[in-house]
């Protein structure tokens, strides 16, 4: 999701194994996979209309016969805090040296951006894993989060999320917007 569901897109997991599995997104932006093709963990990817990768990171914290895992702007920044903390570019993650602690560390530092926008859509922000908690693109909840956010890629190639909308008084000019990554 970006805001909207991405539908009929080819979603790319990038295993331990290593080996590659795809699979194609419905018109509600969900899509699945035979789990027993994938080794935890896996880097995911989709390549948006504009041509920019999103990526995420399916950790196997949620294993089973079912999982969820998100491929959102929220993921992709999880990734490149994730890639900062590693030193490396986003697109040089590789699955088989995923170190989980710093990966929670970065989920963490996402979620402390949104947890207030979160809060105020009704979401416990406590149960919030951006990774694998499921939502519908129904404008509520972490869709509405995503729903109010904008996201580019910076000269590093890291994920910078941006507030859609500036409040502003009638004696106010717009100022620049502020980036929360």
């Amino acid at each position: 999701a970006t805001g909207a569901p991405l539908t009929n897109s080819t979603v790319t997991f990038l295993d331990s194994k290593p080996s590659s599995v795809t699979t194609v997104t419905d018109t509600t932006g969900k899509f699945s996979i035979d789990m027993s093709k994938v080794k935890s963990p896996a880097i995911m990817s989709v390549t948006l209309s504009d041509g920019r990768k999103m990526y995420s990171i399916w950790d196997g914290s949620t294993q089973g016969s079912s999982a969820t895992t998100n491929i959102t702007p929220l993921t992709d920044a999880v990734v490149s805090e994730y890639a900062k903390s590693k030193n490396i570019k986003p697109s040089d993650i590789s699955a088989t040296s995923v170190d989980t602690t710093a990966l929670k560390t970065a989920k963490n530092t996402v979620k402390e951006w949104i947890v207030s926008a979160y809060q105020t859509t009704g979401g416990n922000a406590t149960s919030l894993d951006i990774l694998n908690t499921p939502f519908d693109a129904s404008g509520k909840g972490l869709d509405a989060v995503l729903d109010s956010l904008n996201f580019t890629r910076n000269s590093d190639g890291l994920t910078v999320l941006y507030p859609k909308q500036v409040m502003l008084s009638d004696s106010e000019s717009p100022s620049p917007l502020r980036p929360l990554s």
